[in-house]
C-alpha cells in the first residue's frame, strides 16, 4: 500500500454507475474516487445521444488537447436535444487489433472526460478501473485517463504484468507493444501504438501510481518478480534456506483441462487444516474437566 494511497478506495466497476458524479464525490471527502473505464467510450457515445443535455461531456471536452478529436467525436455521436422516441443510438463500430482512428479517438476522449469530470473542482485524488482481460482499448483509454490527470490507474480481471511499462512509457510520450491473447493461436498478436498520433504536443505528462488487483500470494510474488525491475529484499539469514525450498517446491497440477501453479507448503496448509476439521468432528466436543 503506497504512502499516498487515501483512507478509503470507492470500487469502480460499474459501468454506467461507478461513474465521475461518484468518484467526484468521493474524492472531495479526502478519499479514492475510482471511476470505471470498462466501455466508457460507448456510454459518452449513448449520453452524447441523448443530447448530453447537462452539457458536462462537452464540458470536459473543450480542455482535451486537440480540438479536431472532440468535433470529430461530437459530429459522428452527438444529437442535439437528444434522440426522437424509438430513434436508434448511432452506431459505434467494435473494437479490434486494428481500430479505425475514430474509433482511438473516441476512446481516448471519453476516457479524457470521464477522469477530467471526476477531478473537476477539487483538489482530492481519482483512479480508473479496467479490466485486465478487456485487452484492445487498454492503451487508449490508459492515454484518456493520463491526459486528463488521473492519480491511480487499477486493474484487476487477469495479471497485469505488462501494463505498468506500458503507463509509463504512455506517459512519457513513447511508442507502445501491447501482446494480445488469443486462445489456441499458433503466433503472437500485438497492437503498436503510439500516442503522439493522437496528440503531437506536451510531452511527458505526469505518469498515475498503479495498483494490481491479486488474488492469491502465489500470483503477487510472480508479479513482483516481472515488474519491480530492481532486486527482491533479501529474507534474513535464517530463513533463506526454508524460502529456497518453498519457491522451488512447485507442483503443477490440471483442473479441468487449464495448468495452474500451486506451492506445495499452502496447500499442505489448506490439507492440515481440513484434516484437523475432520478429525474434530469425528471426536464430537471436547468436555469440560
Amino acid at each position: 500500500m503506497t504512502r499516498d494511497l487515501p483512507h478509503i478506495i470507492q470500487g469502480g466497476m460499474g459501468v454506467g454507475v461507478s461513474g465521475w458524479p461518484l468518484a467526484n464525490a468521493v474524492s472531495r471527502r479526502g478519499h479514492l474516487g475510482v471511476v470505471s473505464g470498462v466501455a466508457v467510450d460507448i456510454v459518452h457515445a449513448r449520453r452524447l445521444g441523448d443530447g448530453d443535455l447537462d452539457g458536462s461531456l462537452r464540458r470536459a471536452y473543450a480542455e482535451f488537447p486537440d480540438q479536431g478529436i472532440v468535433a470529430d467525436v461530437l459530429d459522428r455521436y452527438f444529437i442535439p436535444g437528444g434522440r426522437r422516441p424509438g430513434e436508434p443510438y448511432r452506431t459505434i463500430t467494435k473494437m479490434s487489433a486494428e481500430p479505425p482512428e475514430h474509433l482511438i479517438w473516441l476512446t481516448v476522449l471519453a476516457n479524457f472526460g470521464e477522469v477530467w469530470l471526476a477531478k473537476e473542482h477539487h483538489e482530492g485524488q481519482v483512479g480508473v478501473n479496467y479490466l485486465t482481460k478487456v485487452q484492445l482499448p487498454t492503451p487508449y483509454a490508459i492515454l484518456g485517463a493520463v491526459l486528463a490527470g488521473v492519480d491511480f490507474i487499477i486493474m484487476g480481471a487477469g495479471i497485469p504484468i505488462d501494463i505498468p511499462p506500458m503507463i509509463r512509457n504512455l506517459a512519457a510520450g513513447k511508442p507502445i507493444r501491447q501482446r494480445i491473447e488469443v486462445i489456441d493461436a499458433d503466433s503472437d498478436y500485438f497492437v503498436d501504438f503510439d500516442p503522439r498520433s493522437v496528440v503531437a504536443d506536451g510531452w511527458p505528462r505526469p505518469r498515475p501510481k498503479f495498483l494490481a488487483i491479486i488474488s492469491s500470494n502465489t500470483l503477487a510474488l510472480r508479479f513482483r518478480g516481472r515488474t519491480a525491475g530492481r532486486r527482491r529484499p533479501q529474507r534474513p539469514a535464517a530463513r533463506q534456506g526454508q524460502a529456497r525450498r518453498t519457491r522451488s517446491a512447485r507442483v503443477r497440477t490440471t483442473r479441468r483441462g487449464r495448468s495452474r501453479e500451486v506451492d506445495r507448503g499452502w496447500a499442505a496448509f489448506l490439507v492440515g487444516r481440513r484434516l484437523r476439521s475432520a478429525g474434530s468432528a469425528r471426536r464430537g466436543p471436547r468436555s469440560r474437566r
